[in-house]
Parts: C-alpha cells; structure tokens; sequence
C-alpha cells in the first residue's frame, strides 16, 4: 500500500511534471490522512493568490481534489499517528505536517509517495520505502 501526501497529490491537480506518475498509483488505491484535503486545499489557495491560476480554475481544480478523494484515496485519522509524528519531527528537525504522512507510512509499513525531497530524506532516514517523483 501506498501513503500519498500533499505535494504528490498537488502535481496530479496542477499537471505538474510527473503528474501521470501520481495517476497511476492512483489507480491501485492509496491512502493518507485527512489533513491532505486542507494542505492541497491551500495549495490551490495560493496560486490564485500569487495570480497563477483564476478563481473558475481554482474552483475546478478543488472539485477535481475531492472527486479523487472520494474515489481513488482511503483515509486514516491524524490523531493516533500524532505521537510517531512528533518523535518524528523532534528526531528530524522537520515538520510535523510533513511527519504525519511519514509516520503513516512507517507504522504501517507502507510506501510513501511524495514530490518533496527533503520529506523523502527523512522518510529514508526513518527507514522508509519512498518513491520521489
């Protein structure tokens, strides 16, 4: 099983490069934890504030988020990762946002898929299978 987190999910709304990557592992079912809805939610928050796409293309861009979450996306709660998030966070010097979505991965023993190197740094340094894209 794979743990997605926010910036994985944000190339396939945006089409970033290596978007159809991300829609592929798509297809086989992933999971993450509910605070993706909000992080990638702000993401596309902030491209309409720095003018980079228009109110009608954010609009899309969130319908597309949440059609993907109630299909393709299975989610775990936040809260009894938070302990492991934090060791995490304290260990790495990283964020906690950012641990979360390892801490899911490492608990479970599963893989994360994630865009940003640095977290894919930490994953590993936790012992975690990550694919970087």
């Amino acid at each position: 099983m794979i743990v997605i987190d926010a910036s994985a999910l944000a190339k396939l709304i945006f089409k970033e490069e290596g978007w159809e990557e991300v829609a592929e592992v798509l297809k086989r079912g992933v999971i993450s934890i509910d605070y993706i809805i909000k992080e990638v939610a702000n993401s596309i928050l902030r491209r309409l504030v720095r003018n980079e796409v228009t109110y009608e293309e954010a609009k899309v861009m969130y319908r597309a988020m949440k059609e993907i979450l109630g299909k393709a996306l299975r989610f775990e709660e936040e809260l009894p990762y938070m302990d492991e998030a934090f060791e995490i966070s304290l260990r790495q010097k990283t964020t906690i946002y950012d641990s979360l979505y390892i801490a899911v991965a490492k608990k479970n023993r599963f893989t994360l898929l994630t865009a940003d190197h640095k977290q894919a740094q930490v994953a590993s340094t936790e012992n975690v299978q990550t694919i970087l894209i």
